[in-house]
C-alpha cells in the first residue's frame, strides 16, 4: 500500500517498473574504470551526484519547460534539419509573465535563420545580413541554451522610446536578432501569423560595429532594419529576456 493507504494504481506500478529498468540501465552503462578517488568524492557528496545526473539526464527539465524542449526539438528537425542536443543546456528559472521559452541551437547564426525565412516568404522577406558581424549579449557558439521572454506579439510596451544604450547602461536583458528571429519563426510555425505587425523589435541585445543595432519588425513576411545605439522611439521597443 501507499502512503494513503490505497493500493497503487497500475500506472504507478508501471513507473516504478520502468524506474528500476532505468536505474539497472544507468548502472550497466557506467565505466568500469572511474578512477577510486573521483568515486570516493561523489560518496561522499551524494547531493552533487544527484544534480550532476540529473542534469545530465534532463530530469530538471520536466513540467512546463519540458513541454517546450519538446515543441523546439520538433522545431528544429522539420525546419532546420537539426537534432537538437539538450543534454548539457541549462534552462533558466521562469519568472512570472515569462512564459515564452526560446531555445538557441548550437551555432546557430542570423544568417541561416534569415535563409529560412526567405524561403517561406521570398519578395515578402527585406533586409540584409551580408558582411553583418554581430556582437550578441549571448552566444550558442559554445552549444545551445534558452531565454525566456514574454509571450506577446509585440514588444514591451513599457520599453518604448528607450534606446539600446540606455538598456545596456540599465542593466536591461533583452532579446538579440537571433532569440527575435527565431520567436518570430516558432510563432509563425504554430499560428500562422507574424509577430510586430504594429511596432519593431529593438533587437537590443545585438551589435553591429559596436554602433548599430537590428530591429525587426513584420508585414506579410518580415523586415530587418538597423538603427543608432541612440535611436528611441515610441514604436522601437525591445523585449527583456531572462537568461
Amino acid at each position: 500500500m501507499n502512503e494513503s493507504g490505497k493500493e497503487k494504481s497500475f500506472l504507478e506500478k508501471g513507473r516504478d517498473e520502468q524506474y528500476r529498468d532505468f536505474a539497472d540501465a544507468v548502472i550497466n552503462a557506467l565505466p568500469r574504470d572511474i578512477d577510486s578517488d573521483i568515486m570516493g568524492g561523489w560518496i561522499e557528496d551524494p547531493a552533487g551526484l544527484s544534480r550532476r545526473l540529473g542534469a545530465a539526464l534532463g530530469a530538471h527539465r520536466s513540467g512546463i519547460a519540458g513541454k517546450h524542449l519538446k515543441s523546439w526539438h520538433l522545431f528544429y528537425h522539420d525546419l532546420f534539419q537539426i537534432d537538437l542536443d539538450f543534454g548539457q543546456m541549462r534552462v533558466p528559472d521562469a519568472r512570472k509573465g515569462f512564459d515564452r521559452l526560446i531555445v538557441v541551437a548550437s551555432g546557430l547564426t542570423p544568417h541561416r535563420i534569415f535563409e529560412v525565412f526567405r524561403e517561406l516568404f521570398g519578395h515578402d522577406c527585406y533586409g540584409e545580413l551580408a558582411g553583418v558581424l554581430l556582437e550578441d549579449e549571448r552566444s550558442s557558439g559554445s552549444g545551445p541554451y534558452a531565454v525566456w521572454a514574454m509571450d506577446n506579439t509585440e514588444p514591451d510596451d513599457d520599453l518604448k522610446g528607450v534606446s539600446a544604450e540606455s538598456l545596456k547602461n540599465d542593466g536591461v536583458e533583452s532579446m538579440t536578432l537571433v532569440e527575435r528571429l527565431l520567436f518570430g519563426l516558432k510563432y509563425h510555425n504554430e499560428t500562422g501569423d507574424h509577430l510586430d505587425r504594429e511596432t519593431w523589435t529593438l533587437c537590443a541585445g545585438s551589435r553591429h560595429a559596436g554602433v548599430f543595432v537590428p530591429r525587426v519588425g513584420a508585414g506579410s513576411g518580415i523586415e530587418l532594419g538597423w538603427c543608432s545605439k541612440h535611436e528611441a522611439h515610441p514604436v522601437l521597443r525591445a523585449r527583456r529576456v531572462v537568461a
